[in-house]
């Protein structure tokens, strides 16, 4: 978008010959999509590089299909895990004048960042991998939302897990 806004429009089509300009300057859109084209090429040749390195990883390691994807599982639940765990942090301190969440309602309003984010990793993590233990509970009507949603989430990503796994 820069480039476009540097090029002299006006002095393009308001002298002389400016047709034959004009074609000229059309052109550079042809050159463009030319360069767009090498350097999807490029980002292709380089997925096709990964793709060797990957072979080549899972053959030398002797990993069998159904391990890569339970890492795979495993990775992408974690990465869902602190997702969630930082939205149940958030919701939180949404409001910092409300008592009225589970950080205040369990005296936990004096943790450090880290300690609180272990906290809220444990209960997520107990929320959508069993029922939870209770020592953690929502207390407001976004809070509960969360954890409804979380428990479906749970539900499902173990019910793909056992269905890919098997």
């Amino acid at each position: 978008m820069d480039l476009l806004s540097i090029i002299p429009f006006d002095l393009i089509l308001m002298t002389t010959g400016s047709f034959n300009r004009l074609a000229r300057f059309a052109r550079i859109g042809k050159l463009y999509k030319l360069i767009k084209m090498a350097r999807m090429a490029k980002v292709l040749k380089i997925a096709k590089i990964k793709n060797k390195f990957m072979k080549n990883m899972l053959e030398m390691l002797k990993i069998s299909a159904g391990f890569e994807r339970l890492m795979i599982l495993a990775i992408v639940f974690l990465l869902l895990q602190h997702v969630v765990c930082c939205i149940w942090i958030f919701i939180a301190r949404f409001n910092p004048g409300s008592t009225n969440n589970w950080i205040y309602v369990k005296d936990y309003y004096d943790m450090g960042d880290l300690e609180l984010y272990v906290t809220s990793f444990y209960f997520t993590t107990t929320t959508s991998l069993t029922v939870g233990y209770g020592d953690i509970t929502p207390v407001s009507v976004t809070e509960k939302l969360l954890c409804i949603v979380l428990m479906i989430i749970g539900v499902v990503s173990f019910s793909f897990a056992t269905g890919a796994l098997s």
